[in-house]
């Protein structure tokens, strides 16, 4: 017996009248909304007033809202926005520089100051990558993945992230590969520890 695959299979059901294919109907299925959905102008909108905050590219909103920024440098200004947003309470996350910088934001995980740290060290690192990754569901905490610096530039992180700033509600654990001759070394602390 000859294999034929589903692609052809198909073919030849329709060919020979076996298969029915549905036709379109000027009627809308049954059950099936029939309202146009509602596309808001930005500034008329939770994601429209995002919009409208210096360095931001674009704004997801949803479940989980994701807003891309142009530059680490405009961070500050759009951490600072996001911080009161009524879109921002259960946080959400901050994609810099086409994924270089990303930062999973939860409400109560991390200090004002953790934040900045980890912010100022994106704008003083351009170099590295910086991703502060978090479950959106569920239990867990914070880690920050540090990479792409060099031994010298892993030992500025790390004292950029031991200052006098901790975890709101528990550890917020960091990790930074360092590239070298040799193979990478890897460095792990918690966040405000020296």
């Amino acid at each position: 017996m000859k294999r034929i695959g589903l692609l052809s299979a198909t073919v030849l059901l329709l060919l020979t009248g076996c298969l029915a294919v549905p036709q379109p109907s000027d009627e809308p299925p049954t059950g099936t909304p029939t309202a146009e959905p509602t596309i808001e102008p930005p500034g008329e909108s939770a994601a429209g007033d995002l919009q409208q905050i210096p360095g931001v590219l674009s704004v997801v909103d949803g479940d989980w809202p994701h807003v891309t920024v142009e530059t680490a440098d405009d961070l500050p200004g759009v951490q600072a926005a996001l911080t009161d947003h009524p879109l921002w309470q259960d946080g959400g996350i901050l994609w810099v520089d086409g994924g270089r910088v990303r930062l999973t934001e939860l409400p109560d995980s991390l200090t004002a100051e953790g934040y900045t740290a980890i912010i100022e060290a994106s704008i003083a690192y351009p170099s590295a990558q910086f991703w502060l990754e978090a479950p959106t569901t569920g239990h867990g905490w914070p880690q920050l993945f540090v990479d792409q610096v060099s031994t010298e530039e892993a030992a500025g992180i790390q004292a950029a992230l031991a200052g006098p700033f901790v975890a709101a509600s528990a550890d917020v654990s960091y990790f930074i590969r360092a590239s070298t001759a040799d193979g990478p070394i890897d460095t792990a602390g918690v966040l405000g520890t020296s």
